[in-house]
């Protein structure tokens, strides 16, 4: 398979080929062929399983326990019903939100 004439090749970029492959079998009704890339594509992740591309990425974050108490105080200092509807509208919650559901 040919990757831009790297040397080492990835297995996760064989097996995404594989997939827009079994893709295109699928949608011209090629059903041995898909049968086929199914195949490869499980071979190409076990490849890429037991292969050294996937590594353990970690990072710590600290965040200072007065900041969090300062932001929970308003939502713990009323009722459950009124502390539901301050997140509800809450602007430090509500722009994830409206990011997350354009995505």
């Amino acid at each position: 398979m040919h990757q831009q004439g790297r040397e080492q090749k990835s297995s996760m970029v064989k097996a995404h080929f594989y997939e827009l492959a079994m893709r295109h079998y699928a949608n011209i009704g090629k059903t041995d062929k898909v049968e086929v890339m199914k195949i490869l594509i499980r071979k190409a992740y076990k490849e890429w399983e037991e292969s050294d591309e996937l590594s353990v990425v970690s990072a710590e974050v600290s965040i200072p326990t007065h900041e969090i108490e300062n932001m929970m105080r308003p939502y713990l200092e009323v009722d459950v019903a009124e502390s539901i509807d301050m997140m509800a509208k809450s602007k430090s919650i509500l722009p994830l939100i409206l990011i997350m559901s354009k995505s």
